[in-house]
C-alpha cells in the first residue's frame, strides 16, 4: 500500500505570514550575531598566535614586504 499525499488544503502546511521590516530586522540582528562571533574567534586566534610566540620564541606572523613588486619608479 502506497502513502499518498492529503487532498484536502487544510492538512497544507502554508507559511506564515512576515512583515518585510520584521524579516529584515531578524536577518540584521543574526548578522550583528554573527559578527559578534567572528569577532570573538579572531582574538582568541590572535591570542593563540601571541601566545605561541612568546612561548616557542618563532615568528608565526608574515612580516609586511611593503607594496607587491617592490619600488619601480
Amino acid at each position: 500500500m502506497r502513502f499518498k499525499p492529503a487532498r484536502f488544503s487544510r492538512f497544507v502546511m502554508k507559511k506564515p505570514v512576515v512583515d518585510p521590516l520584521q524579516a529584515l530586522q531578524q536577518k540584521l540582528a543574526d548578522t550583528e550575531a554573527l559578527l559578534q562571533q567572528e569577532r570573538l574567534k579572531n582574538q582568541a586566534l590572535q591570542t593563540v598566535i601571541e601566545l605561541a610566540e612568546k612561548e616557542f620564541n618563532i615568528p608565526i606572523r608574515k612580516k609586511s614586504a611593503g607594496p607587491p613588486g617592490g619600488s619601480k619608479r
